[in-house]
């Protein structure tokens, strides 16, 4: 499959703000939902998943989420992509509530799946891009949509090969 069909610049957000995760899948949800790619159940969904199998992730670069959730709210698949100006609190892929580690997200990648067999090529295709370091780094230093989207662009074209 080509990942980067996934892309569009209107889903990349540089230097957004956001002080919750509840007011990040607030945010989601509506662009979401306005722009046709969510049922109206979406953001409620995607805040259940997260709580119960968190998507925080740290990389050897910047702490990174991967919020998603089921194929059923999602009418087409995406990735929305946020940098962010300040972390915002995410638990530890892995970990409960109960003994959960905390990181701070810069990076979202907020995941679409429209049916189930893309969800292991996204996830393993961003899986390597987490781990190039230079590639993490760009994305950090990126300051516009269409800087985001062409780092994107080129690494997923790089994975893919």
């Amino acid at each position: 499959m080509n990942l980067k069909r996934l892309l569009k610049k209107e889903m990349m957000y540089p230097e957004i703000h956001f002080t919750s995760q509840e007011q990040l899948f607030e945010f989601v949800g509506n662009e979401l939902g306005r722009a046709g790619y969510v049922t109206p159940t979406y953001k409620e969904k995607i805040s259940e998943r997260e709580k119960s199998f968190p998507t925080g992730l740290r990389t050897k670069t910047v702490d990174v989420a991967i919020p998603h959730t089921d194929p059923e709210t999602v009418k087409r698949a995406f990735i929305m992509v946020m940098k962010l100006t300040e972390g915002i609190p995410f638990n530890q892929m892995g970990t409960f509530p109960e003994d959960a580690v905390i990181v701070y997200p810069k990076l979202v990648f907020v995941l679409g799946f429209d049916h189930g067999d893309i969800q292991l090529e996204l996830l393993q295709g961003l899986m390597t891009l987490f781990n190039n370091q230079l590639a993490m780094k760009k994305l950090l230093e990126a300051t516009c949509a269409e800087q985001l989207l062409n780092i994107l662009e080129q690494e997923l074209v790089l994975i893919a090969k």
